[in-house]
């Protein structure tokens, strides 16, 4: 019996094992508009609330799943000291419907990071992560402004 229960632990772990698909590597920019309600603003501190729509471009997407995904982040964004904190959760969806979300932290003097948190159809169990940068920024007008931003990482979800 011990043999049994031991031989089907063995092969329910090569049978996980084998359902988790290769690391993919990912690049992409996405860009679009982000609108800021102001919670506080002061010299010492300044508080907003920021809410971003956007499409992944498709020239720079890598893989090609990723091209022409719309994207739809809400976040906070604090400024102290002329230093900025921010957080977000966004939300991508792809051409198919299938989506992804994930959740962007950022300190200032360092890359913003990204990591996966849940995903649906081909992006079910997707986790991994990586680092992202704002490459191009309009100047706020009336509370809303344009952006652009490049990312890269790894990736991994479970073959269906």
């Amino acid at each position: 019996m011990q043999k049994l229960a031991c031989a089907a632990a063995v092969a329910l772990a090569l049978a996980a094992g084998a359902a988790v698909a290769a690391e993919t590597q990912y690049s992409g920019m996405w860009c679009g508009h982000s609108k800021a309600k102001v919670l506080v603003a002061g010299p010492e501190l300044t508080v907003l609330s920021t809410e971003t729509w956007a499409i992944e471009t498709p020239e720079a997407s890598k893989p090609a799943a990723l091209e022409n995904a719309a994207v739809h982040c809400v976040g906070c964004l604090r400024i102290m000291k002329g230093k900025s904190w921010s957080t977000a959760a966004c939300n991508f969806t792809d051409s198919a419907g299938d989506t992804f979300t994930g959740e962007a932290p950022s300190k200032p003097d360092a890359p913003g990071t990204w990591t996966f948190l849940h995903g649906t159809g081909k992006w079910k169990g997707i986790q991994g992560g990586g680092t992202y940068q704002i490459v191009s920024r309009g100047k706020p007008a009336q509370g809303a402004s344009a952006l652009c931003l490049t990312h890269s990482g790894t990736y991994t979800v479970p073959t269906q």
